[in-house]
């Protein structure tokens, strides 16, 4: 498996950068350029066979993977035609995901980061701010960070720290009338009220999950493959809660380009590489058990989970054929294994 990831954080669910011609000639001469460079590594590492390619949603990661898929497909190094070579970054759909979300809240979050940084802009305010949280008796070790606009978990730490501190500042704007006047100066947003701080804690709350599962898709030091199954269950009940939920939350998604955007996202499913399945399938913990395929369902809805559910036995089935028969030849002769060796020789290198 080789990873090129070009940059979690972009907001670039689509990888389009216009529609004219010369935009996208352009796209495709990057993409060949990327593919080029891909081979040329491949080459150097001493990799004929390559699983996957890991890259981004930009659309001249997509030409380059097409350009390699070519190039290994002429070669006759590729495994199963190249069908499963384009792997996208799950840690950037996390990233797509959570700042499609953040935008709609994005002036609470607003709100509290010019809290934050009013009072961390001064000694004299932290010391006073700390005064009045030992005064409100807050019991946290954690205290006010800034968060950083490219990255979103760093907005989650903020909101995860400053809920706490929600009636230190309520105590805070008595104590200092710099702090209400500065916010509401220059066209400000004012002082976070009460929905502010709603919607910052549950924002918190649904950030908190995504972070968890970018750490665990991130792991360098653990098999991943087998897990991403999971990850993504996990996702579409997250995802789905927020949508079907009562409270705040519900009046934003009923926004109508909320839903469109919804609606797209949901052709994105048809995006998952199937060898997202394969790999929990080779779990002896769950193999092809009802479990998986009532999952599959779960996240495509009953229709589409059939179809995708015999593609995947088809495809299982296709891999075998492509890649296990070699070996169970030289298992069943294996008085001639000096015959197999040469044949065998192609596929060494395979990588995961």
């Amino acid at each position: 498996m080789v990873h090129d990831d070009n940059g979690d954080d972009r907001d670039d669910d689509s990888g389009d950068n216009g529609n004219d011609n010369g935009d996208d000639d352009g796209e495709k001469q990057k993409g060949d350029n990327i593919g080029k460079h891909l081979q040329k590594v491949l080459h150097e590492w001493g990799l004929d066979k390559v699983m996957t390619v890991t890259v981004d949603n930009a659309s001249a990661n997509d030409s380059g993977i097409s350009y390699l898929r070519s190039q290994m497909n002429s070669l006759k190094t590729s495994i199963a035609q190249g069908k499963y070579l384009h792997m996208r970054c799950a840690a950037h759909i996390i990233n797509l995901i959570v700042q499609e979300c953040l935008k709609e809240v994005l002036q609470s979050v607003k709100c509290v980061h010019a809290a934050v940084r009013f009072v961390k802009n001064g000694t004299s305010r932290l010391v006073k701010f700390k005064e009045c949280a030992v005064l409100e008796k807050v019991d946290t070790k954690a205290f006010l960070s800034l968060d950083v606009c490219t990255r979103w978990n760093s907005t989650y730490d903020m909101l995860k720290a400053t809920c706490a501190y929600e009636k230190v500042f309520a105590r805070y704007t008595e104590e200092d009338p710099y702090y209400t006047i500065e916010l509401i100066s220059d066209k400000g947003l004012g002082v976070p009220d009460e929905q502010d701080w709603e919607n910052a804690r549950k924002m918190a709350e649904f950030l908190g999950h995504f972070a968890d599962i970018t750490k665990r898709v991130s792991a360098s030091l653990s098999v991943t493959s087998h897990t991403y199954f999971h990850e993504i269950g996990e996702v579409n009940i997250l995802v789905n809660n927020w949508l079907n939920s009562s409270d705040t939350w519900h009046d934003i998604v009923e926004n109508e380009n909320y839903k469109a955007k919804g609606k797209e996202k949901e052709k994105e499913k048809e995006n998952i590489n199937l060898l997202i399945f394969v790999a929990v399938i080779l779990d002896p913990r769950y193999k092809l058990s009802e479990y998986i395929e009532l999952a599959i369902q779960e996240i495509y809805g009953e229709s589409i989970g059939h179809k995708v559910w015999a593609a995947v036995n088809k495809g299982l089935q296709g891999l075998f054929e492509d890649i296990g028969t070699p070996f169970l030849l030289v298992m069943a002769h294996p008085n001639q294994l000096k015959v197999n060796h040469h044949n065998l020789n192609k596929w060494e290198g395979v990588v995961e």
